[in-house]
């Protein structure tokens, strides 16, 4: 079965009578469908969405774009440092970069604590 959500069917239903109006407009004679003989029709089925459902589908779609977002900012930061790309630091490089930002902190502290003495 194909399921068609209740705001798909609306939009169809819409659709449908832009079509007749636009016809009846231009003069149109309104086509005629011969109804075809066809075999294994799926049948279209309405179905309305629970509002947890379609809070989460609005939450997903919002994390979908801002990971798309992400990726590109990340490609752009990439090319202004001419490498392929922009990957997470290992532990270890993250542990190296904690003891620069540890002495650079000391450094200042102690400027700090040297401009409180002079006052």
């Amino acid at each position: 079965k194909k399921v068609v959500y209740q705001a798909q069917s609306l939009q169809q239903e819409l659709k449908a009578k832009k079509r007749e109006e636009q016809q009846e407009e231009l003069g149109e004679p309104k086509s005629i469908r011969h109804p075809e003989k066809k075999k294994n029709v799926p049948k279209i089925e309405a179905k309305t969405l629970r509002k947890s459902t379609s809070v989460k589908r609005v939450e997903l779609e919002k994390r979908q774009t801002e990971r798309q977002e992400r990726r590109v900012y990340l490609k752009g930061v990439a090319s202004l440092r001419n490498t392929g790309e922009v990957r997470k630091l290992t532990q270890e490089e993250l542990l190296e970069e904690a003891k620069i930002t540890e002495e650079i902190n000391l450094e200042s502290l102690e400027a700090y604590q040297q401009i409180e003495l002079k006052k």
